[in-house]
């Protein structure tokens, strides 16, 4: 089953949950938003996100799965984010 929390900011919710998943780019960028506080709530996601080659197109349409309390999978869904130009690469979601 799926939940989707509404109308609160989610870090405070994730100890509630078996598994996160997170939408980011190939780029090692946790840096913004929800994925900069998974970050700092979960230190050892960006340890994990940081031993993936930077920017490695190959990266696209994967995931990395972090076993932890709660587990947390980093989707890999985007190329560099570019404010003017569609980032999410549809294929690889």
């Amino acid at each position: 089953m799926l939940n989707f929390i509404k109308n609160k900011d989610a870090i405070w919710e994730t100890d509630k949950y078996d598994v996160i998943l997170v939408g980011t780019s190939i780029y090692c960028m946790l840096s913004n938003g929800f994925q900069s506080k998974l970050r700092l709530k979960y230190p050892y996601i960006e340890e994990a996100n940081n031993s993936t080659n930077y920017g490695d197109l190959r990266k696209l349409g994967k995931r990395l799965t972090i076993q932890g309390k709660p587990i947390i999978s980093l989707l890999y869904i985007a190329k560099y984010p570019h404010s003017k130009r569609e980032f999410v690469d549809y294929d690889a979601l």
